[in-house]
């Protein structure tokens, strides 16, 4: 009975972390109709900021999680304006295989640049701990950390999205992006803004993840974007909508 309950915990603790990846997956697909396939390699480029940035600086992994949300940003919009923009002119299939396209891209340069080896950290002010929290149950202190986290990173996607103007502008793209235009709303700055978004969700849940789990490899990347999709129309959040509501 106690192995079950552990059980239940830790992957209700693993599937916060897994929300918040499908989370950035929503807000795409929210505002632009358009499925980002190559969101599993997103994940694996915030696994390797995560480690690259503790490694390199010497910090604790707990302080690299900005790195990778800046990073993630920077890559969606970089992604958006140099690629996708030109992919929503065509149809639907031309879309799907141009992520498809980049998904491949992404993989095999990290492939190239990083090399086929799992890595881990092995340092960090969490990493080994745990306690028991009753009925026998451990929780992994890294875990709980980064359940907490991601509610953290929930909360604060739901105050952009219903506090703020931003907020307003990118549900009203999603809505009616035509009826938004001729409102005066920038509708190319709020897709790229929703790729920075989602880009930056999900590469802090790849830096939470290497906390976690201590690993990264390229094979993360080949089940995560279908894992994330599944776990969307699970939750529910198919809509930018939705999504802020969560």
């Amino acid at each position: 009975m106690d192995i079950l309950v552990g059980s239940l915990f830790a992957g209700l603790l693993i599937g916060m972390v897994l929300a918040l990846v499908a989370l950035g997956l929503t807000i795409i697909w929210g505002v632009m109709d358009i499925v980002n396939f190559a969101h599993g390699e997103f994940l694996m480029i915030g696994m390797y900021t995560g480690l690259l940035t503790a490694q390199g600086l010497g910090i604790d992994p707990l302080f690299t999680l900005p790195v990778a949300g800046v990073v993630g940003f920077l890559l969606g919009v970089i992604c958006y304006f140099g690629f996708i923009k030109f992919l929503l002119r065509g149809p639907m299939v031309a879309q799907l295989l141009g992520t498809f396209g980049l998904m491949l891209f992404l993989r095999n340069l990290a492939l190239l640049i990083f090399g086929s080896e799992d890595r881990a950290l092995h340092h960090g002010i969490l990493v080994g701990k745990s306690f028991e929290i009753g009925m026998g149950v451990i929780v992994s202190a890294t875990k709980l950390t980064c359940a907490g986290l991601s509610v953290v990173a929930f909360l604060a996607v739901w105050l952009l999205m219903n506090r703020t103007k931003i907020g307003k502008a990118l549900t009203a793209t999603s809505l009616d992006a035509q009826g938004a235009r001729y409102m005066g709303v920038p509708t190319q700055k709020m897709n790229a803004l929703a790729w920075g978004i989602g880009g930056a969700s999900v590469t802090i849940a790849g830096a939470l993840i290497s906390l976690d789990f201590r690993s990264e490899t390229l094979s993360e990347s080949k089940y995560a974007t279908y894992t994330h999709m599944y776990l969307k129309d699970v939750m529910g959040i198919s809509t930018i909508q939705s999504a802020s509501n969560v």
